[in-house]
């Protein structure tokens, strides 16, 4: 479109030059009268408005306009609630550092290494409950290491390896079905040292979730 309209304004910038001829020619009779002046300025009238011609096709046609959409979705505000403490149970310590793990599938207590001693009591992974909106993905964020520590006075032990129950480690995405409820269960391990103190150990660990 463009093509055609520059070779438009070539065709009237032609015919401009021609009429300037004709007129130079009809007025020939004339042509000291009018003086050489008067030649100048009608030449250059006729290339200012070819130029013109030019200007108003390219400006009529260079230039395109369309419409696009702005778009959003509010989510719901993602909580996450804890509903079971993470329970080691009860341990005699060995002779040896030991490490006694807490299986992310089945909740079992397996001793890794190490000859200390579970002797019962309550052994269970950590529970929590998170609500987000429907049909959507989160990530999950678990702890690296942390200390726990005796209740009344200041020894402590490590815990690490935190893992969701099914796949992924320590950081991993879960997706929420229609309900917006999704439960998860977290497992780790803990290490007895040989000289481990008697007594309640305990802290705080945090669970990060967000949306994908």
């Amino acid at each position: 479109m463009i093509k055609t309209a520059l070779i438009i304004a070539i065709i009237k910038l032609i015919e401009c030059f021609d009429y300037s001829k004709i007129v130079k020619s009809n007025l020939s009779s004339h042509a000291q009268d009018i003086g050489a002046g008067k030649k100048l300025f009608i030449q250059k009238a006729s290339i200012g408005a070819a130029m013109l011609i030019v200007g108003l096709c390219l400006s009529a046609t260079a230039s395109a306009q369309s419409q696009g959409n702005v778009n959003t979705r509010v989510l719901t505000p993602l909580t996450i609630a804890n509903t079971n403490d993470l329970n080691f149970g009860r341990i005699i310590p060995g002779t040896v550092r030991s490490v006694i793990r807490i299986g992310r599938d089945n909740g079992t207590l397996d001793i890794r290494s190490g000859d200390a001693l579970p002797i019962g009591g309550t052994v269970e992974r950590a529970g929590f409950t998170i609500v987000a909106d429907p049909s959507t993905q989160v990530q999950i964020t678990l702890p690296n290491t942390l200390n726990i520590v005796r209740v009344g006075g200041t020894e402590t032990m490590r815990v690490n390896r935190f893992r969701l129950d099914g796949r992924g480690g320590r950081i991993a995405s879960r997706n929420i079905d229609n309900s917006g409820i999704l439960d998860i269960l977290v497992s780790a391990q803990l290490r007895v040292l040989p000289s481990q103190a008697a007594g309640v150990y305990r802290a705080n660990y945090d669970v990060t979730v967000e949306y994908n």
